[in-house]
């Protein structure tokens, strides 16, 4: 990196950050404030909360390489779920509300009871979700974090520096700073510091991308003379950008079928839905 980017990336760390430490106070206060920003939440924040929550830094991998593959078709797997977002968005989102739950778990008992059924249901799916999937989720992103450190800031990967009897890298070390800072402002400020510093993130990805992509593309198109020779030169250009692969049955199913996952909707998207305004 050169020092530009240091500059960029020492002044931009502080504003990413900013806005989890307003109002800090009320993180605690009450199990709906911690949980759901005391059902206060304004749409715009809670919007941009939830498009950030679904970028991470192992997005970009996931969909570079889905394209590379498969062309836009190959992003179906995503985009399908369009249609059950919204449908939770327009739909279901009243009941929810009407609900008064705060974690998507509540619903078991407030639908089935608290019988020893009941409880056992909402254990053994606590378990999967938080044991197994948020589990490797979060070993995911944070695995794609040191990669992202290692190749884009330079710091070693190699584990040469010894903290209590073990070895770890610069790579490893930064990462965990990284985790430390997030766990922090979560615990003093609950969820209303995560959603703000999600809409600072994702205005900074944004502005960030758009960048990357402009310079990219640019330097694309002077390399082949203009932009139809930049068409021209990428291999089954045709193939790639074609959102419909008509011999591929697969595609069907994903289509019919696919939206379900994401109605009537589950974990982060109900969390934003309870903590809105209305």
């Amino acid at each position: 990196m050169s020092a530009i980017d240091w500059i960029i990336l020492i002044l931009f760390a502080p504003v990413l950050i900013l806005p989890a430490l307003i109002k800090t106070g009320k993180g605690g206060s009450s199990a709906a404030e911690r949980f759901a920003a005391g059902r206060r939440m304004p749409w715009l924040i809670l919007g941009g909360s939830l498009a950030a929550t679904s970028l991470s830094t192992d997005t970009p991998l996931l969909i570079s390489g889905a394209f590379y593959d498969n062309g836009l078709a190959g992003n179906w797997f995503w985009l399908v779920a369009a249609p059950g977002t919204l449908a939770t968005l327009f739909f279901f989102a009243r009941f929810w509300r009407r609900s008064g739950v705060l974690t998507e778990p509540e619903i078991v008992s407030l639908r089935y009871g608290d019988s020893a059924a009941t409880k056992s249901f909402r254990v053994a799916t606590a378990a999967f979700d938080a044991g197994l999937i948020n589990a490797l989720i979060l070993s995911s992103v944070t695995y794609a974090t040191h990669i992202l450190i290692h190749k884009f800031l330079g710091f070693s990967s190699e584990p040469t520096i010894g903290i209590a009897g073990l070895a770890i890298s610069e790579a490893s070390l930064i990462t965990i700073g990284v985790m430390l800072v997030t766990v922090s402002y979560t615990f003093a400020a609950g969820f209303r510091a995560v959603v703000r510093t999600d809409l600072a993130q994702l205005v900074a990805a944004i502005v960030a991308s758009s960048f990357v992509a402009f310079f990219a593309l640019k330097d694309g198109v002077d390399a082949h003379g203009g932009y139809a020779g930049f068409i021209d030169a990428i291999p089954d250009a045709d193939a790639l950008f074609d959102l419909f692969h008509t011999n591929d049955p697969y595609i069907w199913l994903l289509l019919v079928f696919g939206w379900w996952r994401r109605a009537p909707g589950t974990g982060l998207f109900v969390q934003r839905l309870v903590s809105a305004r209305s």
